[in-house]
């Protein structure tokens, strides 16, 4: 994760931070922990469709010079 945010590439960031809550989520124990979890991956995922989908909206002919 480190590395990663280093490079400073927001997608990339929020994808590798979509794993480790992931990962984290998987292996939960602790009850009360996991709505919390839960919940930032949503956040993480949302914003992940977010960029994505902006970036798709600028490949279309419109955004074209």
């Amino acid at each position: 994760m480190k590395s990663v945010t280093a490079r400073g590439d927001r997608l990339k960031q929020l994808k590798t931070l979509a794993g480790v809550l992931a990962i984290s989520i998987d292996s939960c124990e602790n009850a009360r922990a996991l709505p919390a979890l839960a919940k930032q991956y949503r956040e993480t995922v949302r914003e992940i469709e977010e960029i994505e989908g902006a970036q798709g909206a600028c490949k279309s002919a419109r955004c074209r010079n």
